[in-house]
């Protein structure tokens, strides 16, 4: 989604939280993006979620986006399986 693409950096981050997915969930791997730290900060708080085609939301509550390297247009590669775990984070996370 940055295009920094050192995979030292990225965290497997989990689109429904760990603390209230079954355990099938919890290991299925769409269930989860690979996102730089600030973005997988963003991403578990709510401030940030992703449409069905891959582009970012941004929350009217995320104070100045781009210091966090957030900015409207970017994008994150889905896959189709991605769709019902972003639809619970839309639904149930995302802060609009």
């Amino acid at each position: 989604m940055t295009g920094y693409a050192n995979p030292k950096f990225l965290l497997a981050s989990h689109i429904k939280p760990w603390s209230i997915a079954t355990d099938y969930e919890r290991l299925d791997r769409f269930n989860g993006l690979p996102l730089i730290p600030n973005l997988d900060k963003a991403f578990d708080l709510g401030y940030v979620s992703f449409q069905s085609d891959g582009q970012i939301l941004l929350s009217h509550e995320l104070e100045l986006p781009a210091i966090l390297g957030v900015r409207d247009g970017q994008r994150v590669a889905l896959d189709p399986r991605h769709q019902a775990y972003l639809e619970f984070h839309r639904s149930e996370l995302f802060m609009k």
